[in-house]
């Protein structure tokens, strides 16, 4: 009687499975640890996220975000001009300059 509701142990070498996930091969970080990561403020990777000019995501009303993506987009960043605004402005401000 009791079989029946015995928890199931799922082993890492039977994968893939129609009924589980694979293992996560990408950490998830929330606002703060990218802060963090980053040695930035929060209100920094907030206005970032919300202008799209982070690789970012929500998950429910919280920001995730994949510690490979922006380690990735830290290293281009610091590759390019101080500048703040996002890469288009930049290239059409560029383009109009006389």
């Amino acid at each position: 009687m009791h079989d029946r509701f015995r928890e199931k142990v799922i082993d890492v070498g039977t994968w893939p499975s129609y009924n589980s996930f694979p293992p996560m091969t990408d950490d998830l970080l929330t606002l703060a640890e990218v802060a963090r990561y980053l040695r930035v403020s929060k209100t920094s990777v907030y206005s970032w996220a919300q202008a799209g000019n982070i690789p970012a995501g929500k998950v429910g009303k919280q920001w995730r975000f994949s510690k490979r993506k922006i380690s990735r987009w830290w290293m281009t960043r610091r590759q390019r001009p101080n500048d703040n605004r996002p890469v288009q402005e930049r290239s059409r401000a560029t383009a109009l300059a006389p």
